[in-house]
C-alpha cells in the first residue's frame, strides 16, 4: 500500500474547485475539509517506508488549527489565499506529524512484536508560494502535493520490537526508520 499521489491530487483539485465555485464555506468548515483530506490520506492510504505501519494517531487539531489562523489572516490580508494555505501547510503538516504514532502490526526483522511504533521527527515541509497566475492544478501540484511528497520522505521513527535472543527472554529493541509512502 503507498499513496496513490495522483488520486490526492486529483481529489484535493476536486475540493478546491468546489469551495471556489460555491464559497460558502465557512474558515472552520474549509480547514475541516483539507484536515479530513490529509489525514484520510496518510492514514488510509500511507506506510512508513521501512516496515510498513500506517499512522494511527496524529494531531489533526494542529493541522487544522493552522489552517484556521491561515484562512483567518488571509481575509484580512492583501495576500493571495493561496499563498496563505501554502504557507500554513508548513505548519499543519509539521504539526501534524509531532507525536504522530504508527500501527503496531509489522514488526522489523528479527523482531516478533512491536512494542511501540512513534514519529520522532515530524520532518521538514518546505513550499513554494504560488504566482497569482496559477491554475488551481498548478497550485496544488507546485505548493501542495510535491512538498508534501518531499516531506514524508523526511518524516522519522522508532519502532521498539521485541527480539529474541539466544539465551533468555527476548528484549526491546528499537529500529529506526525515515519515510512514509
Amino acid at each position: 500500500m503507498a499513496i496513490d499521489f495522483q488520486q490526492q491530487r486529483d481529489n484535493l483539485v476536486e475540493i478546491l474547485t468546489s469551495n471556489v465555485s460555491r464559497s460558502v464555506l465557512s474558515i472552520s468548515d474549509m480547514a475541516r475539509q483539507f484536515t479530513t483530506w490529509y489525514d484520510e490520506m496518510i492514514k488510509k492510504s500511507g506506510q512508513d517506508a521501512l516496515y510498513g505501519n500506517a499512522v494511527v494517531q496524529a494531531n489533526v487539531n494542529a493541522f487544522q488549527s493552522a489552517l484556521v489562523a491561515a484562512f483567518q489572516s488571509a481575509a484580512s490580508s492583501t495576500v493571495s489565499i493561496n499563498a496563505q494555505i501554502a504557507t500554513a501547510f508548513q505548519t499543519a503538516v509539521i504539526g501534524y506529524w509531532t507525536g504522530a504514532r504508527l500501527e503496531t502490526t509489522m514488526p522489523p526483522p528479527p523482531s516478533t512484536q512491536v512494542v511501540s511504533n512513534a514519529i520522532v521527527n515530524p520532518g521538514t515541509f518546505q513550499t513554494t508560494i504560488p504566482t497569482t497566475s496559477d491554475t488551481i492544478q498548478e497550485f496544488v501540484e507546485n505548493s501542495l502535493i510535491t512538498p508534501i511528497q518531499a516531506h514524508l520522505a523526511t518524516v522519522s521513527g522508532i519502532t521498539t520490537g521485541l527480539t529474541p535472543q539466544p539465551t533468555g527472554a527476548p528484549i526491546p529493541v528499537p529500529y529506526p526508520f525515515q519515510g512514509y509512502i
